[in-house]
């Protein structure tokens, strides 16, 4: 699988678990796992079950589960709509 191939999957797949309505606003200016974080705030145990859903699917493709984590903190698309579209 190439380096875009997965990005692609790993965006889609964030995508569906990200695409809720944001209860609490994340700074513009945050990174997409910020503002990903945000949008479940007040959703007990929702960020680890998303991370430990995404991190399955990643290492299941034979990738390090934090390429991931790396990718969306290096983003800062200033929504939950930019980030995660759908």
């Amino acid at each position: 699988m190439t380096p875009r191939v997965f990005l692609t999957t790993a965006i889609a797949g964030a995508a569906l678990v990200f695409a809720v309505p944001a209860f609490a606003e994340a700074n513009p200016s945050a990174s997409c796992n910020g503002i990903g974080v945000s949008a479940h705030a007040g959703e007990p145990g929702a960020i680890a079950a998303i991370t430990l859903e995404i991190h399955a699917l990643v290492k299941s493709l034979g990738f390090p589960p934090g390429i991931v984590d790396s990718t969306f903190a290096k983003l800062h698309d200033g929504s939950v709509e930019a980030c995660f579209p759908s």
